[in-house]
């Protein structure tokens, strides 16, 4: 028997799928959020993004980097590549960073998201002051 036949009819035999999955870290259905709903924002560190949304919950994304470390002075936007964001690949952040020298023109810098997860109340309430948005 040909070896793709052989391996078509093993997996319909077990069930299991020939489709390839994405691995990134995607939110449960109810955990999507649209970027319009993110109110406030924190950068604990270069890799890292809290965002408050309007429902009160705080998200945790992880930017794939290399990253400027945004802070509270940087303006920045956000641009989803879907309606709803439920993949890290769904979320753009746009900063724009002044921090440079003071005589320096602000520069503007994206950075993807690579994955999300909602912190419960616990850990929010467990975030230092200057990390909890």
């Amino acid at each position: 028997m040909k070896p793709l036949l052989m391996l078509g009819l093993i997996a319909m035999t077990a069930g299991a799928p020939l489709s390839i999955r994405s691995s990134a870290p995607k939110l449960a259905k109810a955990q999507c959020f649209r970027s319009a709903d993110i109110v406030n924002w924190t950068a604990p560190d270069q890799g890292t993004l809290h965002l408050r949304l309007r429902d009160n919950r705080v998200i945790e994304a992880t930017l794939r980097g290399p990253c400027p470390n945004f802070d509270s002075n940087d303006t920045i936007g956000f641009s989803a590549r879907a309606t709803r964001v439920c993949r890290g690949s769904d979320l753009t952040v746009v900063g724009t960073v002044r921090r440079v020298r003071h005589a320096d023109p602000p520069y503007v810098r994206s950075c993807d998201a690579s994955g999300f997860r909602t912190l419960s109340a616990e850990e929010t309430a467990a975030l230092p002051s200057r990390a909890r948005p």
